[in-house]
């Protein structure tokens, strides 16, 4: 385990082994994740995270704590870090995780919708 801070832009491996998170467990992680975001979105449409235009600096900071604490009580009831991983290390990369979640989430939702806003003239 690594004890250099967790930043928002690290990769997935460096998160991970910052996390000393197995593949299994890592796998684990980035599901919570994804299912803490959805989950948050379908409880709160008119919130500033389930915005999909809302970029991260956007997003209120009691959003962004509400979800982080919803997903640390997941990864804690789930025993997925290991007893020596400290709080503050395991909130920046649950942090870390939303971050590139919700942006993948954004980059996704905008693709599909890009075709339609084109709209159809018929070529003349």
């Amino acid at each position: 385990m690594s004890t250099t801070p967790i930043r928002l832009r690290d990769s997935p491996a460096q998160v991970q082994e910052k996390l000393g998170l197995s593949n299994r467990q890592f796998d684990n992680f980035k599901n919570f994740a994804r299912r803490v975001h959805g989950e948050y979105c379908a409880a709160h449409p008119n919130s500033k995270w389930a915005d999909v235009n809302a970029v991260w600096t956007a997003v209120p900071e009691r959003e962004k704590l509400d979800v982080i604490r919803l997903m640390y009580n997941l990864c804690t009831e789930s025993n997925l870090f290991p007893p020596t991983t400290g709080r503050a290390v395991i909130e920046a990369g649950i942090e870390q995780r939303l971050h590139q979640v919700r942006r993948t989430w954004q980059q996704t939702s905008r693709t599909r919708t890009r075709p339609s806003a084109q709209g159809d003239d018929g070529g003349s």
